[in-house]
């Protein structure tokens, strides 16, 4: 390997030949001098480890934190990937700090946080907005994508980014990679009827046993029975299911309809994870496959499902070269990000609300309370889930029209129990207990409740 480092001139790189007037600073920052190298040959030519003696010179350049990072050098003559490998930019991200980026799509924004991947420290953020409604056009999630990452100061610097999504959203997507119709999300109850209607057929305690899961409105299986139901001539046109963050991640790639994105309609190329294949009610965590029975019975018949990637696999890079990683459902992203292991109890509150725990053994409840889902190799989250979280405080702030911060001072301020006054939340119908169809309500009211 030292002969092989010499002969490759690997000890050059530390001191690159300057002109008059040349720094290294201006060096490094000069993409093109970099981006227009002939890497592939070059290397290839030298009958080396390509990939090995790519990642020990990026190792030297950048130094340890970039160990961390998995990259190959691009060549620009080849937008493809080879072997199904991530391709990544050798020095073209070239400072000495690698940077990562999250990117969390949930319901009602988009937020990416740009991160030293050596130390954790917080970059920079950006952040955009999310229409509102169960019913959303994804294009509205890639215009937020887009103006998060221009908030957040853009991906020139950046090696790899990963997006944590909202689970369980039907994207249905034709032969051309178009949209079919807008995104049911995981709080639109519509599906209600249909999911009633799957546990008919196949039986809870079958559901629980083949996919750890029993429909309900929320799973993405239940909306594709609405849509087979509702839509025909929609459901007809399906050629490939996604979830949020599936698409997302293949719109980042390149991918998307021709005409609106580099690489075009390679349906081939989605990918998802298993935490969020988890959440679809026809993928099971326990055998890591895809039950393709109970998913053509949802839709009517068989198409494209995004290939579920292995724990630490990525799913390759965009065109501009920064490496993608798999990502993953929201919650399993935050189970991931506390470090959350067996044994550990979580509780989650953003616009719905949930509690889980890490497990080494797969649920399978057939009542529906619990939810198991897959995250690392065969470590298994089981979910109980509440539509209504959040935006409770949201609406009841704007009733009382005040700031969540005075929201908060008087919950401290009124009495425990609030007299027997009791809001009874399901604004949007409920998931847990499951009941789609109801709502809110306010009851044990006296004269002594109408004040603040």
């Amino acid at each position: 390997m030292q002969e092989a480092l010499k002969a490759a001139r690997v000890d050059e790189l530390s001191t690159p030949t300057l002109g008059d007037g040349e720094s290294y600073d201006a060096l490094l920052a000069d993409r093109t001098s970099f981006e227009d190298f002939n890497a592939d040959a070059y290397f290839n030519g030298k009958g080396f480890g390509f990939v090995k003696l790519q990642q020990l010179m990026v190792e030297h350049l950048m130094g340890a934190a970039a160990s961390s990072i998995r990259c190959v050098v691009r060549d620009r003559s080849q937008a493809s990937e080879r072997s199904g490998r991530a391709r990544h930019p050798l020095v073209t991200r070239g400072t000495h700090m690698a940077l990562v980026a999250g990117v969390d799509s949930s319901t009602q924004s988009c937020k990416i946080v740009i991160r030293d991947a050596a130390t954790g420290a917080v970059v920079r953020r950006g952040r955009a907005s999310h229409p509102e409604g169960t019913e959303v056009a994804p294009a509205a999630w890639w215009t937020a994508l887009r103006e998060a990452i221009a908030d957040g100061g853009g991906l020139a610097d950046v090696s790899a980014i990963s997006v944590a999504g909202q689970q369980h959203g039907m994207v249905a997507l034709d032969a051309e990679g178009n949209v079919i119709r807008d995104a049911l999300l995981w709080n639109d109850t519509r599906s209600a009827d249909a999911a009633r209607d799957l546990i008919a057929e196949v039986g809870a305690e079958e559901y629980a046993r083949r996919v750890g899961v029993v429909p309900v409105a929320s799973f993405t299986a239940s909306k594709l029975r609405w849509l087979r139901d509702a839509e025909p001539e929609n459901a007809r046109r399906v050629a490939a299911v996604a979830l949020p963050h599936d698409w997302l991640t293949w719109r980042l790639r390149g991918y998307g309809p021709a005409g609106d994105s580099p690489l075009g309609p390679d349906l081939s190329q989605l990918t998802t994870d298993r935490s969020d294949a988890s959440g679809t009610a026809y993928w099971s965590a326990e055998r890591g496959e895809y039950d393709t029975e109970l998913f053509e019975l949802a839709l009517g018949h068989s198409a494209v499902l995004p290939r579920v990637l292995a724990p630490g696999e990525t799913a390759g890079t965009t065109p501009e070269g920064v490496v993608v990683g798999a990502g993953a459902g929201d919650n399993a992203g935050a189970a991931l990000g506390l470090g959350a292991v067996s044994g550990d109890v979580i509780v989650s509150i953003g616009t719905s609300g949930t509690v889980f725990a890490v497990t080494d053994t797969p649920a399978r409840d057939a009542s529906g309370t619990v939810a198991g889902f897959g995250v690392r190799g065969r470590r298994v989250p089981s979910a109980h889930r509440n539509l209504n979280a959040a935006r409770i405080l949201d609406a009841v702030a704007r009733l009382l029209d005040v700031d969540h911060a005075a929201l908060g001072e008087l919950a401290l301020d009124a009495e425990p129990g609030a007299n027997g006054l009791v809001l009874q939340p399901y604004f949007e119908g409920e998931r847990t207990p499951n009941l789609p169809n109801a709502t809110a309500t306010l009851f044990g009211m006296t004269l002594s409740s109408a004040t603040r």
